[in-house]
């Protein structure tokens, strides 16, 4: 199961993670956010997923079957399947499209007279480009422009097979290489244009992003500025990240450019948004002040999400006692995997390692006291000095040693009796790893480390009733 990290564009803060109800290896693979805050996602193994405003998880809407291949306009609107029909019998020299309507939740078929798909398609404004081959006797190929709103679509004759689809610097072309040659091709007026190789260096990169109002901007594929242009094509500025890679989208609700980019470990995600001038904005915004968010006293229900390499799921955690060590009652979902569960006043301020829990287990005896080991959602008190003073940290997760360099401070939310409230953390990152922890020397509490495929990730907290 895969996680959404919710993050405010506004005001910077992390509001939370929300899981998806796909398969284990499965992940999003595309996200937007609805006119009326609904978040849509299309995960990779093929699920239409929606989160409404305020809910605390993603819920199936639609399933898109028999894909061989699936094209999803960027904002999630319609998506075009290729069917699979491997195994059945070749009657018509057709090719079988179902255009899905993501809103209305309905989906047609569109028959297009081609013998083989390749595997280049792109979207285009509203209509999507498919590279196809109508004779395989004559060895002929064609574009396919699919209009979804309509159902119907058109064929552009080509010269040669077109690989290496994309789209085009100008609105309502695409660019595609036919052996070494690239060309660029509107889809309306089906003019197509060789493209020099001057053009071609300077459109070296990812595909432009468009916004709504005919703005572009082009990120670099290996980090760098990109070019943003106005809508008749002019450049403005230019602007990017010097990272391993990075991307871009627009924001058309705000009007603004969100940009981010990754290191080489793929750790650290900086995120700039460029927006229109605002006086407001440009005067301050008022500060998030983080609260103390005191946890550790009996009768605490935490929540996490648990994931490694072999099971993924709910467990909780419950404060029984908070002096002078933790003891806490554990359950995977519904099981009680135990009822007292120690961890002594030693381990909290000296603990390196943390207790590996899967499939209803641990890699410990929880009916002994833990001396040298915490459960996964708590790093030692000595842990948290060093890594407030800058210090490297050695620690034991998931059965491996890691070392962890503190890498800042920060502000997040996270969900409080259902309600959502501001704390500070600490970050730190290895390889490959990073951890992000509640800022409290007394009661560190982890709200996510993070390794491949294994997580731990903090829901939920429920404090104690207040007693009259």
């Amino acid at each position: 199961m895969d996680q959404v990290a919710i993050w405010s564009l506004e005001s910077g803060v992390h509001e939370g993670d929300l899981p998806l109800p796909c398969g284990k290896k499965a992940y999003a693979d595309c996200l937007v956010e609805l006119p009326d805050g609904t978040l849509r996602v299309i995960t990779t193994d093929g699920l239409v997923c929606e989160r409404e405003p305020g809910a605390k998880k993603f819920v199936k809407v639609l399933e898109l079957k028999q894909r061989r291949q699936t094209t999803v306009r960027p904002d999630l609107r319609y998506a075009v399947t290729q069917v699979d029909t491997s195994g059945e019998e070749e009657a018509e020299k057709t090719l079988r499209f179902i255009v899905h309507d993501l809103e209305k939740r309905t989906e047609c078929e569109i028959g297009v007279p081609a013998v083989r798909g390749e595997s280049s398609s792109v979207w285009v404004g509203g209509l999507v480009a498919v590279s196809v081959m109508t004779d395989w006797d004559k060895d002929e190929y064609a574009l396919a422009v699919i209009d979804p709103a309509s159902a119907a679509f058109t064929m552009i004759d080509l010269a040669g097979e077109l690989s290496n689809l994309r789209m085009g610097p100008h609105a309502g072309t695409v660019l595609g290489d036919i052996e070494s040659d690239t060309f660029e091709i509107h889809l309306t007026t089906h003019a197509t244009r060789p493209v020099p190789s001057s053009e071609e260096e300077e459109e070296e990169g990812r595909p432009p992003r468009r916004a709504a109002d005919g703005r572009t901007y082009q990120p670099r594929h290996g980090g760098g500025e990109g070019v943003l242009r106005g809508k008749m094509g002019d450049e403005i500025t230019r602007y990017g990240f010097y990272p391993f890679r990075n991307d871009a989208l627009w924001d058309d609700a705000r009007g603004q450019l969100v940009l981010w980019g990754n290191d080489t470990d793929g750790n650290d995600a900086p995120v700039t948004i460029i927006a229109p001038y605002n006086p407001q904005r440009a005067s301050g915004t008022p500060q998030i002040v983080p609260e103390v968010l005191e946890w550790a006293r009996r009768g605490t229900v935490l929540t996490y999400a648990l994931a490694d390499e072999d099971a993924s799921g709910a467990w909780t955690f419950e404060v029984r006692e908070a002096t002078p060590g933790l003891t806490l009652r554990v359950r995977a979902g519904e099981e009680l995997v135990a009822e007292n569960a120690t961890f002594t006043k030693k381990g909290i301020e000296t603990a390196k390692r943390s207790v590996t829990l899967s499939q209803g287990g641990a890699d410990v005896d929880l009916a002994a006291p833990q001396t040298a080991s915490l459960p996964p959602i708590l790093i030692s008190r000595g842990a948290l000095k060093k890594l407030a003073t800058g210090e490297n940290v050695a620690w034991t997760v998931w059965g491996k040693k890691q070392t962890l360099g503190a890498s800042g401070r920060g502000v997040e939310t996270v969900c409080v009796d259902g309600t959502t409230r501001a704390v500070a953390t600490r970050r730190a990152t290895g390889e490959g790893i990073s951890l992000t922890v509640l800022d409290h020397d007394q009661w560190p509490l982890v709200l996510a480390f993070v390794k491949d495929e294994c997580t731990v990730r903090l829901q939920s907290i429920e404090l104690p009733k207040a007693r009259a």
